[in-house]
């Protein structure tokens, strides 16, 4: 029994041993913290570059609706399209209202500047600057018309035609058709928007 007991391993001393898990714990926790922080990061810069070019958002979720609902091939086709299609017509959307936007962020610095002494008026405006070209999305490319034909003249004629819009969109854009021909090219669509401006 002594024996056995003088063969026993020794237990490191109680302070080292202490030493030894508060270094592990320091380890891992700092671990879960970068790991954390470089998740956010990239999380964040990637929502940025979606909001700051709305026009790759389908692109950029169509392979996570894909994997994450674990579509066929045919579901994929046709949920593209209804993807790229929706977000076209936000796109439409998103140009009517950027007009406004813009003079809303520079009224907001119009309106700060006064209350502030010479030096906040410049931090100000570096400020609503930076804000500005990391936040702010960027202009649509060009006047609605751009975009429509942009993103649904799927056979780049030059013609609208209803196969090529949602329905709902095509109960107004079909209102520009002026020969009745069932189609609408650009130059019908520019002397509509000509003739009803808040279109």
């Amino acid at each position: 029994m002594t024996e056995n007991a003088n063969n026993a391993l020794p237990l490191p001393p109680t302070g080292k041993l202490k030493a030894h898990l508060c270094w592990l714990l320091l380890v891992f926790v700092c671990g879960g913290v970068v790991g954390g922080v470089g998740g956010s990061t990239l999380t964040r810069y990637r929502m940025l570059a979606m909001l700051r070019n709305p026009g790759q958002v389908p692109d950029r979720i169509m392979p996570l609706i894909q994997s994450k609902l674990a579509l066929d091939d045919k579901q994929a086709v046709q949920i593209r399209e209804i993807v790229r299609q929706r977000y076209a017509y936000m796109e439409l959307l998103r140009a009517e209202v950027y007009p406004s936007q813009r003079e809303e962020f520079t009224a907001m610095h119009d309106d700060v500047a006064p209350l502030l002494n010479e030096q906040q008026q410049i931090a100000w405006t570096a400020l609503c600057r930076t804000v500005e070209q990391r936040y702010l999305p960027q202009q649509p490319l060009g006047p609605p018309i751009d975009l429509i034909f942009f993103r649904f003249d799927v056979n780049e004629d030059n013609v609208l035609s209803e196969g090529e819009i949602p329905p709902r969109m095509w109960l107004r854009l079909s209102m520009a058709d002026g020969d009745g021909d069932g189609n609408v090219t650009r130059d019908e669509f520019a002397n509509a928007a000509a003739k009803n401006p808040e279109r």
